[in-house]
């Protein structure tokens, strides 16, 4: 579990991961995003990047398999 603050201080977001890595981001108690995909053979993290105080991106970028499988998901909270 990772807890993210927005950068202005008004929005917290939780990132849980399943048994198999799939993301999903709990804002006020809510779950208001799941990975819609399958899930990944090992242990992944995604990258979190608020775009303003309402809005987060989650990516997952795996560099060691030169960018074949990223992903960016953005989040309106």
């Amino acid at each position: 579990m990772e807890k993210y603050t927005s950068p202005g201080g008004e929005n917290r977001i939780t990132v849980e991961y399943d048994f198999v890595s799939r993301p999903s981001v709990w804002h006020n108690g809510d779950c208001v995003w799941k990975y819609p995909g399958n899930g990944f053979n090992e242990e992944v993290f995604f990258d979190v990047e608020w775009i303003d105080s309402d809005t987060v991106k989650l990516i997952y970028n795996d560099e060691s398999h030169g960018g074949k499988y990223y992903e960016e998901f953005e989040i309106d909270l």
